[in-house]
């Protein structure tokens, strides 16, 4: 894990020094061990280093080919290296390091920008090709690790992280809102677009080639829906056996390496399967709230460092230090993203960093990739009734004569909005936001937004004509709900210089994820049954049945009408919503009080309101 910057005049000027010192510097957190530079006049690569592979000098970064004519910066972890590098050997590539990194520079010498089909693992690449002089940037298949760019009429910037970028000399500030209304609807802004207006995402499984006279920009993956007739039994097989292979190529380091363990199936297969192949011992670290039984899973996760002897630590987040440091992780995040979980994962990295873990197993995507959350059981059953009104017509005809004109998709869109369940909260989100926004947002800020909106929104929910319901859901939740996720996984465990990897979003599980129809993915109000298949030989029963997972559960809901009202109320109160153009000053009182706002909406305002704060003031 490292943090990566550079700088490129297109017009052939010296490269500011200065502006390429401060904006490195900037990501200190992200590479403590070690910093480097190369520059060759109209460009220019810093990089920050936080040694996990290769732990000598030799490995430091940026990095080169032997003759010097190919120049890299590179943040992630490529794990299918040491294939990678034999398989290159063989091509007659010859190797000073052990690092995943120099194997980039080789692959990319050999294949080009079709390396990128090589490559297992999390990545933002940037390469200086000196006989080409173009800027090679990509970012990985899933988007786990992050990447941002700004393109001038002269010059392009990129970094790991934003406030990099805008430590550039004389760089100008200014709030995109069609991003801030994304991130209202979504917790997360949809397509390329951030907060800051010229500062772009390079999106996942996406490149840049970039010249003196053109950018080009390419994907070179995406989830496709091609459906498989097999038997649930062969999709966990499968399944297993990728995960085995997944877990072993993410323990491929050469430090410590960890456990974030919540007491859910994803986690717990992730860390069951590592303590089996892990030839060193595994620390455990487990996030738990005290206010409430229902926020409290430490029990299961308990029960399985019990079963495999791994070390098992606990945190207790409590609000005491909410006021304090609030502000900070913001200003870390770059952009507001996802809810409140990011509070607790704050304190598992920290106490991981004091037990010197850096890097981390986790248990993401495997809800968003296998339909592990309630909401989908709901939605599906939902479509399966309406495609059962639509073969039966006499039941049609009765349902009609009590609903008169009402058409099956306004009968749909009603049980929706009714149900709480994702089409409605999602495909329908409109109509049950309507009401907030007229009240509360100013109109110049909703107007001309929700339009455009549902347009980009509804491109990411239809994609895949053959895809039903579920698999619409589960890939705009893999395509917007879990960057958002990832993007708070990244710069949390960067706050401790903690390296976060996740198996189960290795790209090949998310391939065969996305081949298993709907039928098999949920059923008999279970979620994740494919899953849960392929570790009912690893978990017990009490984790592998569970039906009470709700993901990380905050209990911040809690929190905002008790020991954190004031410094809500306080902070909603400061007059940023109303600068920003976002809330009606006349109602900002109001905000807090009004039934309109659920503890969601109320922590994306607070969380806003802090945005803007560190950056603008």
């Amino acid at each position: 894990m490292c943090g990566i910057t550079g700088i490129y005049n297109r017009n052939g000027k010296n490269v500011d020094e200065l502006s390429l010192k401060r904006m490195t510097a900037m990501l200190s957190h992200r590479g403590p061990d070690n910093e480097g530079f190369y520059k060759d006049r109209d460009i220019g690569l810093g990089h920050r280093r936080l040694s996990i592979i290769d732990l000598s000098e030799s490995a430091k970064q940026p990095m080169s080919n032997e003759n010097g004519s190919v120049w890299l910066v590179f943040n992630g972890c490529i794990y299918n290296y040491i294939e990678l590098q034999s398989f290159l050997k063989s091509k007659g590539h010859i190797f000073k390091t052990k690092t995943d990194a120099e194997v980039i520079l080789h692959a990319y010498e050999e294949f080009g920008v079709d390396c990128l089909q090589r490559f297992n693992g999390m990545f933002a690449i940037a390469i200086w090709d000196c006989k080409q002089k173009s800027l090679f940037l990509a970012r990985d298949r899933i988007g786990i690790k992050p990447l941002y760019y700004s393109i001038g009429p002269d010059k392009i910037l990129f970094a790991s992280e934003i406030k990099s970028i805008l430590e550039y000399d004389n760089f100008k500030k200014t709030p995109e809102l069609d991003a801030i209304y994304d991130y209202l609807s979504f917790q997360f802004s949809l397509g390329d677009a951030t907060f800051f207006k010229g500062i772009k995402k390079l999106k996942p499984a996406h490149y840049l080639v970039i010249t003196k006279d053109n950018v080009k920009s390419a994907r070179y993956w995406d989830i496709k829906f091609n459906y498989e007739n097999r038997l649930e039994e062969d999709y966990a097989i499968q399944l297993k056996d990728l995960l085995y292979d997944s877990v072993r190529l993410r323990l491929r380091s050469d430090v410590s390496v960890g456990l974030s363990l919540s007491g859910g199936i994803d986690s717990s297969i992730v860390g069951m399967i590592a303590t089996r192949e892990s030839p060193k011992s595994i620390t455990s670290f487990n996030g738990r709230f005290t206010e409430d039984p229902q926020y409290d899973e430490s029990h299961y996760a308990r029960l399985l460092a019990k079963e495999t002897n791994i070390k098992y630590n606990e945190v207790i987040p409590s609000t005491e230090d909410f006021s304090r440091i609030f502000s900070d992780l913001i200003w870390h995040l770059d952009e507001p993203a996802g809810g409140p979980g990011m509070y607790a994962q704050h304190f598992i990295a920290k106490e991981a960093s004091r037990a010197h873990v850096k890097v981390l197993l986790g248990g993401e995507g495997g809800d968003e990739l296998f339909g592990g959350y309630h909401r989908y059981i709901r939605t599906y059953s939902e479509e399966i009734f309406i495609r059962s009104l639509k073969k039966r017509k006499a039941v049609l005809s009765a349902a009609k004569s009590i609903f008169s004109k009402v058409t099956i998709k306004e009968l749909l869109t009603f049980l929706a909005t009714r149900s709480g369940c994702d089409l409605g909260r999602r495909y329908y989100y409109l109509m049950n936001t309507m009401n907030r926004q007229k009240h509360f947002y100013m109109k110049d800020f909703i107007r001309n937004r929700q339009k455009s909106q549902i347009e980009r929104f509804l491109q990411i929910f239809n994609k895949g004509h053959r895809a039903g319901i579920l698999d619409k859901m589960l890939y705009f939740d893999f395509k917007v709900y879990l960057p958002a996720l990832l993007h708070v996984d990244d710069r949390i465990s960067m706050v401790s210089s903690v390296e976060a990897r996740s198996p189960l979003l290795d790209y090949r599980i998310a391939e065969l994820a996305f081949s298993i129809p709907e039928e098999i993915k949920i059923g008999n109000l279970a979620t994740k049954k494919v899953l849960r298949e392929a570790g009912k030989d690893l978990l017990p029963d009490a984790i592998l049945n569970r039906k009470d997972k709700v993901g990380f559960n905050t209990p911040f809901k809690l929190w905002a009408s008790r020991s954190l009202k004031s410094y809500i109320e306080e902070s909603l109160n400061s007059g940023a919503l109303y600068e920003l153009g976002v809330v009606d000053k006349k109602k900002i009182d109001g905000l807090f009080k009004s039934a309109l706002m659920d503890s969601n909406h109320i922590w994306s305002l607070l969380c806003l309101t802090n945005w803007h704060e560190r950056y603008f003031k």
